[in-house]
């Protein structure tokens, strides 16, 4: 080897040592970091936060998507206790709440989640996923769990302009017929599974969804008839499970109006009975048979 190439050879070897030791990521602009952290599941990105005193700052005041699973820790108190160091940590709004197999009848446990709900930190939140680890239906093993609560706080965010997305599986919905009106002025998706919802419960919460697109309501029971009045919604999917016949099941769908749905899909067993009195752009080959 001459020694040009020698020397190309040199400076290419330390300009590679020197990229190695740079920080380049810190040396983004504030608002591309926040969109970093923002995407990171829950504890990488808290962990960003033990790398300088900047990304501590920046930690604490960005968009976060907390993910409330196995993956945040093996064991379920671990994970309350994570969430709620970072909801006491973080001073930023939290996009998105993720909530798995979560076990509220310890009354421990429920409490604190019926605080994160109540925190100022979710007053921006625009997706909520609730899941719990009960069921209705058994597998006829003894297995089965009894359902769970979601707890009542949840439904102050009726009051926030930013919620857009809501899916809840496996609990009982609370009582809502008291409670003072409900208004979801963003929500766009909502989806119930193996919910408990009264009557008058899902009347009022369909109600104040004044800008709802999608609705799903699978296995959802309590209830016999749904009425839909929406000048928004465009898709409805709707199951029924007669696993359990003790429970009162969905029966009946009415679409009294509703100009812009354009999809209504009956999955399994369905409701026994669909009947769409005004819905001008439905496609007659998304109706049941049982119309």
């Amino acid at each position: 080897m001459d020694g040009g190439v020698a020397a190309a050879a040199s400076v290419s070897k330390k300009r590679k040592q020197w990229l190695n030791n740079q920080d380049l990521i810190s040396d983004l602009p504030d608002e591309i970091l926040d969109i970093i952290i923002s995407r990171l599941p829950t504890k990488p990105a808290a962990r960003t936060a033990v790398l300088s005193s900047r990304w501590r700052h920046l930690w604490r005041s960005a968009p976060l998507n907390l993910a409330v699973d196995r993956r945040l820790s093996g064991w379920e108190c671990d994970r309350i206790a994570i969430v709620s160091k970072i909801l006491a940590a973080h001073a930023g709004p939290v996009c998105r709440l993720s909530l798995h197999g979560i076990i509220c009848l310890r009354r421990g446990i429920y409490r604190k989640i019926d605080r994160w709900f109540r925190s100022p930190t979710l007053d921006g939140l625009e997706e909520l996923d609730f899941t719990s680890n009960g069921s209705y239906y058994g597998d006829g093993d003894g297995g089965d769990r009894p359902p769970r609560p979601l707890p009542p706080s949840a439904l102050r965010f009726a009051i926030a302009p930013t919620l857009r997305a809501v899916n809840i599986d496996s609990c009982d919905f609370p009582e809502i017929d008291a409670a003072p009106a409900l208004l979801f002025p963003r929500l766009k998706q909502l989806k119930l599974y193996k919910v408990a919802i009264s009557q008058a419960a899902i009347h009022r919460l369909l109600s104040g969804c004044i800008a709802l697109e999608s609705l799903e309501l699978e296995s959802t029971h309590g209830l016999n008839t749904v009425q839909i009045v929406s000048p928004t919604l465009r898709s409805i999917v709707v199951s029924v499970s007669y696993h359990n016949r003790a429970n009162v099941m969905l029966q009946k769908l009415v679409v009294e109006d509703a100009p812009c749905l354009e999809r209504l899909i009956p999955r399994g067993d369905g409701p026994n009975i669909i009947k769409v009195i005004s819905a001008s752009k439905l496609a007659v080959e998304y109706l049941s048979s049982k119309t």
